[in-house]
């Protein structure tokens, strides 16, 4: 069970990162009759090399992904032809509202969301979230056994962060760089909006060759 990563929002509330639903493909090789004929269709329908779908669903495990946070179209396709021993999970993938704008500040995470570069790597130990945990007994085949114990722990959102940027700050001062960028060709150019009351960071941009 996955928790949310923490969002993260501008000095007034705006959200500058979010997260939404995106579908994961898994299979169960165990319950795959015709791997060649689902790794054939499911090859064609993400791109992926023939051969290395069909090495995973000839593993010997219960689970093995096929392809992790699907487009909805690819969703939509694979979820009408109802293939046996093929099926989907809900993750959540970071998305970020105002496409471009602070991309140089926010970073951006991983697979399994997790921070690699900007804030989203600096502040990666507050916005994570902790997974939840789901024990039940199941036999040789893997089925769930009728009647089993089973222990659950749910899983705990991440914490939300609220930076000092405005982000109608941050749009100008992006757009002013980058006109004097555009004009004067330097080979680096910086911003920094700072307010001399408090010291707080209210808009910051970078652009280079």
């Amino acid at each position: 069970m996955e928790g949310k990563r923490g969002l993260i929002f501008d000095r007034n509330l705006k959200k500058l990162a979010v997260n939404v639903d995106s579908k994961s493909l898994f299979a169960m090789p165990y319950k795959v009759d015709n791997p060649d004929e689902i790794a054939r269709i499911l090859s064609e329908k993400i791109d992926a090399k023939y051969s290395e779908v069909r090495a995973r669903l000839e593993k010997e495990k219960y689970f093995v992904w096929i392809r992790r946070k699907l487009s909805q179209d690819n969703y939509d396709e694979i979820q009408k032809m109802g293939l046996e021993g093929v099926n989907f999970v809900t993750e959540s993938t970071r998305y970020y509202p105002k496409d471009s704008l602070a991309a140089n500040l926010l970073g951006f995470v991983g697979i399994d969301n997790q921070g690699l570069e900007g804030l989203e790597m600096h502040f990666d130990n507050e916005l994570k979230s902790i997974p939840g945990l789901v024990v039940m007994e199941r036999d040789a085949s893997g089925e769930k056994i009728p009647l089993s114990m089973e222990r659950t722990q749910p899983s705990k959102d991440g914490n939300s962060i609220v930076l000092t940027i405005d982000e109608v700050i941050q749009y100008i001062t992006e757009e002013a760089l980058e006109k004097a960028y555009q004009q004067y060709h330097p080979r680096s150019a910086v911003a920094i909006v700072v307010n001399p009351k408090t010291g707080e960071i209210l808009g910051g941009y970078k652009t280079y060759l």
